[in-house]
Order: C-alpha cells, then sequence, then structure tokens
C-alpha cells in the first residue's frame, strides 16, 4: 500500500462537464446491440454463519473492553444484533443490474456508495481514500496469522486447513485461543478478526479464509475497508445473476441496512446524528421495520418503486463532496479480497443529496476480474496506482433533483433483465405493505382475543376460589387451636381452684386467738422464773415482737383470702364466656366451609365478624392471665411470710406444732404456684 494519495477537488459543474462528454463520446456500460442473458429469477442462498457464539462473547465483555473495541474498529460488532430478513433481501438481489453495477428500481438506480458503507462501520481510525489494496507479493499467511494472534507459525499451521481453492483457519480454534489469551487486545484482536472473517466476509462457512487475515493486517494502517466490503458485495451479487442462483457471500446486515435506510423517513433532523459519538448501526438496531412480508410482496414493491418512495439521502449521512473518480479510469476500481470490481459513483447522486447528471458508465465491464490467471498482478497494479490520485466533487443541490439530459438518457439506456412494472399500479411503497386481513382473519382475531378473555378469567375465578379455600382453612385452624386453647386453661384453671380451696383450708387453722399467745407468753414467763430473769425477760421480749408480727401477717392473709374469693366469682364467669366464644367459632367455621362459590360477600362480612370475635377472645384471656399471675404471686408472697413466720417458732406445746404444721403446708404452696409466674 503507498503511503501518500493525492486528492483533488473537482467544482460540480465541471465534473458534470466531463461526465456528459464522456458519456457522449465512449458510450454506455451496455451498447445498443446488448442482449441481456440473465435469468427472470435467481434462485439463491443465504445460508450464514451462526452468530450466537459471537454474540454471547460480545454480550459478556464488561463495557470498558468494549469501548476499546469500538476505539479501534468501530461498530462493526453491533452487526451481530442485525436481524436478517431473508424475504426482503431475495427480492432485492433480483433487481441488480450487473451491466451498471447497481440496483434498478422501476426508473430509480441506486447503489451503496463508499462513503455510505464508510459511515455505518463509524471507524474514526481509518481514512476515506486510503482503499485495501491486494499485495501481489505478500508474506505467508501462517506468518501473518500468527503476528496477529501473538502465537508461533507451528500453532498455526497445525491448525491451518484447505478450502476449496483457498486455505484458512476454523473459528474454534481462534474462539479457543481467545478464551484464556493473557493479552487483552489480542483478545479484541482476535474478536474483531471473527467479525471480519465469519460476517463481513463469510466465503467459507466457519472458516476465516486466508485473503481476510491479509486485510485485517492492514487495518492497522487506517486502511478503509469499505471498498473492499463493496467489492465483494458487488461481485457475489454478479455472480449470483448471471449464474441464476448461488450462495450470496457479501455482507448481509450492512446491505440490508442501507437499503432500510434509504426508506427510513423522518419528521425532521435529528442533532445527535452531528455528534461525534453518533452510531447509524446503534440507532438501527433499535427501530421497527416491515417485517413479515413475503418476497412476492417485495418484490411488487421494488417493480413499482417511485422517486416518492425513496429517502435518497440517507438520515446519518452528512458529507460534503463525492469520491468520483480515480487516476485515468472514467470510473472507480474497487479492489476486493477475491477480485475486483467496477463502480460508478456518480450513478447515485441523488443518495448525496445532489443533482443527477448523466454518469460515466463505459469501462465498469473492464474493471472487473478475479485474482488468478496470467495478466491479473498488472491489473491489479494499474487499479492501485489509481487509488494514488483520487477525484472528489462537490454537492450541489437544485430544486429539480434530474437534469433533462439524465431524464432523456435513462428511458434510453440498455439493462439487464430488470423486473418490468406494471404500468397499471400506481401503489405507494406503504400501500403495497399494508396487510389487509381477510374476513376469515378478522373473524379469528377477534375469536382469539374473545377466547384469551374467557381464559383470564376464568383464571382469576380459579385464584378467587382457590383463596377462599386457603381462608376457610385457615379459620377451621385456628378455631381447632383455640380449642386446644380453651382445654389447656380449663385444666389450669382447675388445678389454680383446688389450690385455693386447699389455701382455704390451711388459712382456717390459723385463727389462732391471743389468748393462746398470751398463755403462751406466761407459760414462758414461768418457766424462766429465777435467778436468769434478765435472759428471760430478753427471750420475752423477742417472743412478743414475733407475736405482733404473727398476727400482723395473719390480718394481711385474711385479707388477701377475700380477694382470691371474690376473684375466683369472676374467674368463673370468664370460663363460661370462653367456652361460649369458642363454641361461636366452632359454628362459624362449620359455615364457612359451606358457603357457596359465589357467596363471597357473605362470607367476607362472616368472617370479619369471626376476626372481631378473635379479638375479644385474646383480650379476656389476657385479662384471666394476668388475674391468674396476681393471684399466684400473691400466694407466694404469702409463702415466703409463713417460712419468715416458721423460723421465729420453736413448737412447744401441741397448738404450737400445729402452727407450725400449717405454715409449712401455706410454704408448700411456693412450689404450686411458681408454674404461673
Amino acid at each position: 500500500m503507498d503511503k501518500g494519495v493525492v486528492i483533488q477537488e473537482i467544482e460540480n459543474a465541471e465534473a458534470r462537464l466531463w461526465s456528459e462528454m464522456a458519456q457522449k463520446e465512449k458510450g454506455d456500460s451496455l451498447q445498443g446491440n446488448y442482449v441481456s442473458e440473465l435469468v427472470s429469477y435467481a434462485a439463491v442462498s443465504l445460508k450464514q454463519n451462526n452468530v450466537q457464539e459471537l454474540r454471547n462473547i460480545w454480550d459478556s465483555w464488561k463495557n470498558d473492553r468494549k469501548q476499546k473495541f469500538s476505539q479501534r474498529y468501530g461498530d462493526i460488532a453491533l452487526l451481530l444484533h442485525v436481524k436478517t430478513d431473508e424475504p426482503l433481501l431475495r427480492a432485492l438481489i433480483q433487481f441488480w443490474n450487473p451491466g451498471y453495477s447497481c440496483f434498478t428500481f422501476n426508473q430509480e438506480d441506486m447503489v451503496p456508495t463508499i462513503e455510505e458503507y464508510t459511515t455505518l462501520l463509524h471507524c474514526e481510525s481509518i481514512k476515506l481514500e486510503r482503499a485495501y489494496i491486494k499485495h501481489i507479493k505478500s508474506q505467508p499467511f501462517k506468518n501473518a496469522l500468527a503476528k496477529v494472534a501473538g502465537v508461533d507459525e507451528k500453532w498455526v499451521i497445525d491448525r491451518t486447513q484447505r478450502r476449496g481453492s483457498g486455505e484458512g483457519i476454523e473459528w474454534i480454534h481462534i474462539k479457543q485461543l481467545m478464551k484464556n489469551h493473557p493479552d487483552e487486545w489480542k483478545t479484541i484482536d482476535l474478536f474483531a478478526l471473527g467479525l471480519y472473517g465469519l460476517i463481513i466476509f463469510p466465503k467459507a462457512l466457519g472458516c476465516i479464509d486466508v485473503a481476510v487475515v491479509e486485510l485485517f493486517e492492514q487495518l492497522s494502517k487506517r486502511v478503509n475497508p469499505a471498498p473492499a466490503i463493496l467489492a465483494e458485495t458487488f461481485r457475489s451479487l454478479n455472480h449470483c445473476r448471471r449464474t441464476g442462483g448461488g450462495r450470496f457471500t457479501g455482507c448481509i446486515q450492512l446491505l440490508q441496512v442501507w437499503i432500510h435506510s434509504h426508506f427510513w423517513k423522518t419528521n425532521g433532523v435529528a442533532y445527535r446524528r452531528f455528534s461525534t459519538t453518533y452510531s447509524p448501526l446503534g440507532e438501527f438496531i433499535t427501530l421497527k421495520w416491515h417485517e413479515g412480508a413475503s418476497k412476492e410482496k417485495w418484490m411488487k414493491v421494488f417493480t413499482h418503486l417511485q422517486d416518492r418512495d425513496i429517502v435518497w439521502r440517507a438520515p446519518w449521512l452528512f458529507i460534503s463532496d463525492v469520491l468520483f473518480r480515480c487516476g485515468d479510469s472514467d470510473t472507480v476500481t474497487l479492489l476486493g479480497l477475491w477480485g475486483a470490481v467496477g463502480y460508478a459513483p456518480l450513478l447515485a447522486l441523488r443518495q448525496y443529496g445532489a443533482r443527477q447528471f448523466v454518469p460515466v458508465t463505459c469501462g465498469l465491464a473492464r474493471s472487473e476480474f478475479e485474482y488468478h490467471g496470467d495478466s491479473y498482478k498488472k491489473m491489479i497494479k494499474e487499479a492501485a496506482d489509481s487509488w494514488r490520485k483520487v477525484f472528489r466533487m462537490d454537492v450541489v443541490a437544485a430544486r429539480s433533483m434530474l437534469t433533462p439530459d439524465y431524464m432523456e438518457w435513462r428511458k434510453l439506456r440498455k439493462n439487464d433483465n430488470i423486473p418490468v412494472p406494471d404500468c397499471d399500479d400506481t401503489r405507494t411503497m406503504e400501500e403495497h405493505l399494508r396487510h389487509v386481513p381477510s374476513e376469515l382473519e378478522i373473524a379469528k382475531t377477534e375469536f382469539e382475543a374473545v377466547n384469551n378473555e374467557l381464559k383470564q378469567r376464568i383464571k382469576e375465578l380459579e385464584a378467587e376460589r382457590y383463596q377462599w379455600k386457603l381462608d376457610a382453612d385457615s379459620q377451621k385452624d385456628r378455631a381447632e387451636k383455640l380449642e386446644k386453647e380453651q382445654k389447656r386453661v380449663r385444666f389450669e384453671l382447675e388445678d389454680l381452684r383446688k389450690g385455693y380451696q386447699d389455701k382455704v383450708k390451711d388459712n382456717s387453722k390459723l385463727k389462732v386467738t391471743s389468748e393462746y399467745w398470751k398463755d403462751e407468753a406466761h407459760s414462758l414467763k414461768r418457766k424462766f422464773e429465777g435467778p436468769d430473769e434478765k435472759a428471760w425477760k430478753e427471750q420475752m421480749k423477742t417472743a412478743q415482737r414475733r407475736l405482733a408480727d404473727s398476727q400482723y401477717q395473719n390480718q394481711r392473709l385474711r385479707v388477701r383470702i377475700a380477694d382470691l374469693e371474690e376473684r375466683h366469682e369472676k374467674d368463673g364467669k370468664t370460663i363460661a364466656e370462653l367456652e361460649a366464644i369458642v363454641e361461636g367459632f366452632k359454628r362459624q367455621a362449620n359455615e364457612l366451609q359451606m358457603v357457596p362459590f359465589d357467596g363471597g360477600l357473605q362470607w367476607r362480612f362472616r368472617w370479619e365478624q369471626a376476626q372481631r370475635r378473635v379479638r375479644a377472645r385474646d383480650a379476656t384471656i389476657r385479662d384471666f392471665l394476668d388475674q391468674v399471675q396476681k393471684a399466684a404471686r400473691h400466694l407466694h408472697g404469702l409463702a415466703r411470710e409463713a417460712g419468715v413466720v416458721r423460723q421465729g417458732i420453736q413448737p412447744v406445746t401441741d397448738e404450737g406444732r400445729r402452727l407450725v404444721n400449717l405454715l409449712e403446708a401455706v410454704r408448700g404452696l411456693e412450689d404450686l404456684v411458681q408454674m404461673y409466674l
């Protein structure tokens, strides 16, 4: 590749004058005696590589790695998310005109341009005029791939295979090398190589051809891959049309984005498209396009396509000049990976927003050749020399986008076998693509809508019925728990009642008159009369203090016993109320199970009423348990006081021993009431 490219700017009027004079002198690409031998329909295969693995790898990358990839290789990774419309592409290929290297729709000519493909790739590091040039003497494939992958040549030699007339390496080996490669930039380069070999140049399925590696190696020199992509796209279109079939090996995704972009009608210009970070492919994959149209319908659309149906300048294309000529050639020779083809950008000036005049087309056929034979190296050298000097023309718009000379030339021009429109059909593209349903389809749609609505209603009713069943089961379980709780409370209350009755009996034994204590005091006085009168007096004082304390404790015990008797009467009433509440819950649970399916309101009212009663029952039980705990604390205090009194009494008489026994019985209640504290 030569380092320098000379760019010469030409005025629009000067370029128009040169083009019209050259066309008059040299004629068209197809002369007057030409008869097309193309078949009316080419059965094309659109078989592609499976891109799911590539898409998974891209989606697994973090944003910083994706940004590094985009800075070096542009937006080619977004081609993974372009959904292929095979009916559209099969119909589009039928309108390729090999004689002029363009698509011919009715009276309109369109062709993908270098500027359009370069804009779609959105790679800032490339130069528009620096095209890929096939090296006549290039380094061996093994050396180039080893350099790109960062491995030794032996690794490449062991995995290189021959595919048809060429050789290459299978994608599975590149993928395995990417998986654990220590160099992040090498991983990015290998992924880009996979995109170029499997999507942009998919000549061999599942394999990356030698020629792709040669192009990929030149990308680091800021080479623009768009001319090579266009060359292989045009060559594959020529092959499919001339042979009446075959597999299309161009980049399907870019071709589909290009044709859709010329049907992309907008109300205005989005200012974000003027930004250097704007991505046409990024916006394209977020939009919805015509889907579901058959190949036959697209054939009708393209056959009757009119100027009003086309968006001549793609919404994302903003340029002020056009590359229209290279060197001394009247046209542009696009050098691809496996051959070259002619390209006449002056055929599509309206796609730049410029006025269309008569283009130069002579010489397009001479620019087409393949890279084999005796003279192809000489032809490559001539094409490479022509790319050393490129001519660019400024874009000039006018009210009338077609010159009179062009309209006259277009009517008389010879074409290859292109589908001819029906003069009676003047419908627009939207009218062709608009789907008019039949009565049967309308009835089917309405039936499906009603059926779906009924299914949804049935699901809602089943869910509601299931919820009611769950609520009824929940209430039944709650009633059973209340019944068990009632039995437990009744059992504990019965034990407490028995303990209370025993306490009352023991308390009656404490009713000892003060006369007994007086007699006990006189007895002690007589017992201790004698010489040790001082010690006796001290013991007497102690006994009197204990007597006073015992009388005080006896009085407190009588008051608490009376309080317990009063609470016992209240507890009896509380138990009867609890039994009535539980019985009511049982009846409500049985009634809930008998509520019919459509009795939702009645059930909800009873359920809320049951909830209120449950809350009332819970409050009653809590009050009762509080009372039981208070009584237990009181009995616990009495037991401790009885223990204190017992320590101060030494039983001498029978009455003293009975008192001691009574106090011991009161102390025994401490363990009984411990479980209620």
